[in-house]
């Protein structure tokens, strides 16, 4: 949260991440999202519904701010906010080097938990009976690739661990269709999101399963 912008504007910090520039003082805040997100938090077939929105709007009639909220791409969407494209960013994970794109709301140098969005996590996903796993600390049996969509924040963590990531695609469901024709070893994602994308269809649920425990929180 920038120390220009007024009071009434910190209830908006909650899992918004601002402009460096700022926008103090404004009535509208322009905020782009990813037009991918997961089924749990945005209804793909009702543009800007479901639980991220409802979030949104809420914070909107506190505030007293108008929130005016357009999709891209999620590696669009932040590299727009870096260059001060858009007043911010919602439902964005925090990490480090994101800090260099805009302002987390902080506390003692951490991300403030009484101020984030909600609670989530990345969990691998595997074809039933198969042996790539995940321990906590270290992936084994992976030979080939990891899926992860275009973008998001597990890619680093997954880089780090010297697995081989192929972020092509930022659809959940081309990932999933990559994994089951055996062209991944498993695919990265969203926890949430994984979960309720598997849940959608016979095809996913009867072929795939998540891997305990999830790969970070």
């Amino acid at each position: 949260m920038l120390a220009s912008h007024t009071s009434r504007l910190r209830c908006i910090a909650a899992g918004i991440v601002l402009a460096a520039a700022g926008t103090a003082g404004a009535d509208t805040l322009r905020l782009c999202h990813d037009e991918e997100e997961g089924a749990t938090w945005r209804d793909p077939e009702r543009q800007q519904q479901g639980l991220s929105f409802v979030i949104v709007r809420q914070l909107e009639q506190l505030a007293g701010v108008h929130f005016q909220l357009v999709g891209r791409s999620w590696k669009r969407c932040l590299a727009e906010l870096q260059a001060n494209l858009w007043d911010g960013a919602f439902a964005v994970s925090f990490k480090p080097s994101r800090q260099a794109i805009g302002v987390f709301p902080m506390k003692g140098g951490e991300p403030d938990p009484a101020l984030r969005v909600r609670t989530d996590g990345y969990s691998l996903f595997r074809l039933r009976g198969s042996q790539p796993g995940w321990d906590g600390r270290q992936f084994s049996h992976v030979q080939g690739m990891i899926g992860a969509q275009s973008g998001y924040s597990i890619i680093d963590q997954l880089h780090a661990a010297k697995v081989t990531v192929d972020d092509s695609s930022r659809n959940i469901e081309v990932i999933l269709h990559k994994l089951l024709a055996g062209r991944l070893d498993g695919a990265a994602l969203l926890t949430s999101d994984g979960m309720q994308t598997i849940a959608s269809r016979r095809e996913y649920e009867d072929a795939i399963e998540r891997v305990d425990p999830p790969l970070v929180t």
